[in-house]
């Protein structure tokens, strides 16, 4: 049977519990049926727009922690094997012991998975597939400044490492301590300077270019948020992209999404963070630009030259098969005042 048959059957049997609820003989079914039934449904389904299909209500009821944490948690682990580079050779309990590893590591901070990662597994895609292959994994830990030690961390992360690189196919991992910045991409000085304490990059590099892996650790200084969880929320490019997800050393999951209906519609527009962050930094430069410190104007024209990462990203988007609605005038820091990003 085909994988769109069988969605298409499950998709029914929950639509078929939904209908029937309203029948007064339900009451004596056991509940803990009903639930199996849904759980069978929803674990058979692996794109998000299946849902959208059944009814407004199971939509609504499907975005709830308790159902997400059963869809998140079995695309988590499947995305999490084909990122890491020829993990598959290897026996599922080997590969399970990979995984257990990396979550052990994490749950000892306050972290979380966002991104495109993030997006991947919420809407159950392969990150093998163009166009949403990913060589990129964004990670968010929150400590306070006082906790946080550099080498402690690349201590952990190079213990990992060690436990892990007999079952993953590649020639060597590499620890790279670096700026933001040096991503090449643009992030506002605000969420730089005060929000981010460090980037840690760890690549792991396969046999080939295109087999290499990173996970980027973004340090969040906990004195300016509650949780990771809420900076991703707050602090994304892109409404779609405002999630999380976190997976314990027992495998229980959580997922925060920020737009439901974004991701179901694929199409939103730019946060409203992102646009009015944007607009304060282009409008400080266009004050500083003839300003006589060399080093504020090398500040500036620097940063000016990030400024097509934020082009690239939105193309990356769009090639997804998500349609974005809004628009970032480029007035703020172009002489071209009808020109638009």
């Amino acid at each position: 049977m085909s994988n769109r048959s069988q969605n298409s059957i499950r998709s029914k049997i929950v639509y078929f519990y939904f209908s029937i609820l309203a029948l007064p003989m339900i009451q004596y079914i056991p509940q803990d049926l009903w639930l199996s039934i849904v759980q069978y449904g929803i674990c058979g389904i692996t794109e998000l727009s299946s849902f959208s299909l059944v009814s407004k209500r199971f939509r609504n009821l499907f975005f709830q922690e308790k159902w997400m944490s059963v869809i998140t948690s079995r695309n988590f682990k499947r995305l999490l094997r084909q990122f890491l580079p020829s993990i598959h050779h290897n026996e599922e309990s080997l590969q399970d012991y990979v995984i257990t590893k990396t979550l052990s590591l994490l749950s000892q901070y306050r972290y979380c998975f966002s991104g495109a990662f993030a997006l991947a597994v919420i809407l159950g895609q392969n990150i093998t597939d163009t166009p949403w292959d990913l060589t990129v994994v964004d990670i968010y830990i929150s400590i306070s400044r006082r906790d946080f030690s550099r080498q402690h961390f690349r201590n952990q992360i190079k213990g990992w490492w060690n436990d892990v690189n007999w079952f993953i196919h590649c020639k060597m991992g590499n620890v790279i301590f670096g700026r933001p910045n040096r991503l090449r991409q643009w992030i506002p000085t605000i969420t730089e300077n005060h929000h981010i304490m460090a980037m840690v990059i760890f690549d792991i590099v396969g046999h080939e270019d295109k087999d290499t892996r990173s996970f980027r650790f973004f340090i969040l200084n906990s004195r300016f948020h509650a949780t990771p969880h809420e900076f991703c929320e707050s602090k994304s490019v892109f409404t779609f992209l405002s999630n999380s997800i976190s997976v314990d050393g027992s495998g229980a999951c959580w997922t925060r999404i920020g737009y439901p209906t974004t991701i179901i519609n694929k199409s939103g527009p730019y946060s409203n963070w992102f646009l009015s962050e944007w607009e304060l930094e282009w409008v400080l430069w266009q004050k500083q630009r003839h300003h006589s410190l060399e080093e504020v104007r090398r500040d500036y024209i620097e940063r000016r030259k990030l400024v097509p990462s934020v082009r690239e990203e939105r193309l990356t988007q769009i090639n997804r098969g998500f349609t974005i609605t809004s628009f970032i005038p480029r007035a703020r820091f172009s002489f071209h005042k009808k020109a638009f990003l």
